[in-house]
């Protein structure tokens, strides 16, 4: 029973540090399937300003949501400086008369560290009578891009073509803080309201999204999607530039003595990144760790003999051969092979008497006699 608490303890304490290596003491690592790295955190004492997160423990499992608002992070990466979360998408539905059915609900994210993702994301309009316009802004300017969707038939239709016959994509511009989908209503579907009542009209990750026929066909999609789509988000840590940043050493967020200060190519601000041959967390001290390289050979090619150092690896060719280990060219030397194949097949065909006579050989045999002297 001791030995068994003792197991027992060791394993929660290694479970409790790597908990710990990705966020501040003290602090949840999770909410409900998401791990959540610093700078985010679950309350205000866990996270970086704009950063922080409530687990909503209503649902099963329980729900990160983005500061007080509803919308859910799906997951967050760290080195890419992305976020992905869920958003409600945006429809009206039809009668023959009237509207039965709307929703245009916008994202504001003016004030926050995010932006919308401009290579991630695409505007979405999805129907058979369909012009969507999507209202936007940044901190610059405010304007609006519209996109057009349009069948007569539910055989028009192809899946997975977003082309403007039945669904219709376009790109976004960078730095969006905030987007609303607004639906022209001349656009009314009196003549399509039979096998497509509803339009739609969202943000969404390109990636994660793929136009089905079905989608156009009644209310299909919005029970299919339970009327969420995942889109990127984009973020970075204040707005200040690398150099101005590290100027401040209070503020500055790559805290990990193993890591680098990336610009943001997305707007102002920085995001950090561990340094190479390091991984973890840069936002927190010593959050990045020597990576082992050695032990992640199909990442880490080595066909040789492998030494982990600090930050780094190298790779050497076995005793006796040379090439490239890092390329698995490691082969055996061409003066070592050839002298054993010249003493076990040429040598005994030479008398010794013309072996000693080392001017005639060499004169005749340089190359054999340099290897045999």
């Amino acid at each position: 029973m001791v030995l068994c608490h003792r197991l027992l303890t060791v394993l929660l304490t290694a479970v409790m540090a790597s908990a710990s290596v990705n966020t501040l003491p003290r602090c949840p690592a999770t909410c409900g399937n998401l791990s959540i790295p610093y700078p985010f955190g679950i309350g205000s004492a866990c996270s970086m300003e704009g950063f922080e997160i409530t687990c909503n423990d209503s649902h099963t499992p329980p729900k990160p949501l983005m500061g007080t608002g509803n919308i859910e992070f799906v997951d967050i990466s760290l080195t890419l400086g992305q976020a992905r979360v869920y958003k409600h998408i945006g429809f009206k539905c039809y009668n023959e008369t009237s509207i039965t059915l709307e929703a245009e609900p916008y994202m504001d994210l003016r004030g926050s560290p995010f932006t919308f993702s401009d290579t991630r994301n695409k505007f979405t309009a999805v129907g058979c009578h369909t012009l969507a316009y999507m209202s936007m802004s940044s901190p610059e300017k405010t304007y609006e891009t519209g996109c057009l969707a349009t069948c007569h038939d539910p055989s028009d239709v192809t899946n997975g073509s977003c082309s403007g016959i039945g669904c219709c994509q376009i790109p976004i511009p960078k730095g969006l803080n905030y987007y609303e989908p607004i639906f022209d209503r001349n656009f009314n579907h009196s003549q399509v309201y039979q096998f497509n009542p509803c339009s739609y009209a969202f943000l969404v990750d390109e990636d994660r999204y793929q136009f089905n026929a079905a989608d156009i066909i009644s209310d299909n999609f919005l029970d299919r999607t339970e009327m969420l789509v995942p889109l990127v988000l984009d973020w970075s840590i204040g707005d200040e530039k690398c150099d101005e940043a590290k100027l401040n050493k209070s503020s500055y967020a790559c805290r990990s003595e193993h890591s680098d200060c990336i610009d943001s190519s997305k707007g102002p601000g920085y995001v950090c990144n561990c340094s190479s041959g390091y991984h973890g967390n840069p936002y927190l001290s010593n959050g990045c760790q020597d990576i082992d390289e050695c032990k992640q050979l199909d990442e880490y090619p080595c066909y040789g003999r492998c030494a982990n150092v600090e930050g780094n690896y190298s790779c050497t060719c076995p005793s006796g051969t040379r090439g490239d280990p890092y390329k698995g060219s490691c082969q055996p030397k061409f003066p070592l092979l050839l002298k054993l194949v010249a003493g076990k097949l040429l040598l005994p065909l030479i008398s010794r008497r013309y072996m000693s006579k080392k001017s005639r050989f060499h004169h005749h045999y340089p190359l054999l006699w340099y290897m045999n002297k």
